[in-house]
């Protein structure tokens, strides 16, 4: 797992605004601009991408890179998190490679990097207030504090909660490039419209992280932690992640669209 604990000794400073304040291992100076979705995917996705913010994903709302810019973080906090940033940047070129049709060779993924940028993706959009829970724009007053140490590296995501593949295409999550949902108890439920983690699609890679729930297979299929994916059939290349962890030896198909045909001159 990628170290995210900021560097050096904890300097027992809490940063007003900065919504890993708890842990008091702020700088101490102010909060800098951070984009709650990663500005090097933004950068490679273009400037629109669909969030949702229902269960399953039975609504959705567009948003864009500038609306996507708040100050939630003090500058050590914001530093510390962005290998996280560079790894997803890195898994959109793997998928995007193979897409197109080209042979991407095999790569190696931290998983829990995976699952720990997605927690990224949701305490940002919480505490910049760009949550849309029960039609409402919310914003998360309080980080939980497991989140916070999981996220910085001081303690695990709890036992089957984490990284689960969807199998199969969810029809709401319907953006081309990249979709962002929330994770939330259904209707039915005593927590119902409490979130739990956060679905992200990119290009044809879908996975839910759950912080605090463990889930159940069904439709859509979920797959626990799996071993790796074969980039599509026939192979264009393949993905390894490594857990510490509760690791499944699957190795999944990925179905990826065919690769746009280049008509000859």
């Amino acid at each position: 797992m990628t170290s995210t604990k900021p560097g050096g000794p904890s300097t027992g400073l809490a940063t007003s605004g900065c919504y890993a304040a708890l842990l008091r291992d702020c700088d101490g100076g102010p909060t800098t601009k951070e984009h709650c979705i990663s500005n090097g995917l933004l950068k490679r996705v273009g400037d629109r991408f669909l969030v949702e913010g229902l269960p399953w994903l039975t609504e959705s709302r567009w948003l864009t890179k500038s609306a996507m810019v708040a100050r939630v973080l003090c500058e050590r906090h914001n530093n510390a998190l962005s290998v996280l940033d560079d790894e997803i940047g890195r898994l959109h070129d793997v998928l995007h490679g193979a897409h197109q049709g080209g042979d991407v060779g095999i790569h190696d993924f931290d998983g829990e990097d995976l699952e720990r940028w997605a927690l990224k993706v949701l305490l940002g959009l919480g505490a910049s207030g760009n949550l849309l829970l029960n039609g409402q724009r919310e914003r998360m007053e309080t980080i939980p504090e497991l989140h916070l140490r999981i996220l910085f590296g001081d303690d695990e995501i709890p036992e089957w909660c984490g990284f689960y593949y969807i199998g199969g295409r969810v029809p709401a999550l319907d953006a081309d490039l990249l979709s962002i949902a929330l994770a939330q108890y259904p209707p039915a439920d005593r927590e119902a419209g409490t979130v739990y983690g956060v679905t992200v699609r990119l290009l044809d890679f879908q996975f839910v992280t759950s912080i605090t729930q463990r889930l159940q297979p069904g439709p859509p299929q979920l797959r626990y932690r799996p071993h790796g994916f074969i980039l599509g059939d026939p192979e264009r290349g393949r993905i390894r992640l490594r857990w510490r962890h509760t690791p499944s030896n699957q190795v999944l198909v990925l179905k990826m669209r065919e690769p746009p045909k280049v008509e000859p001159l």
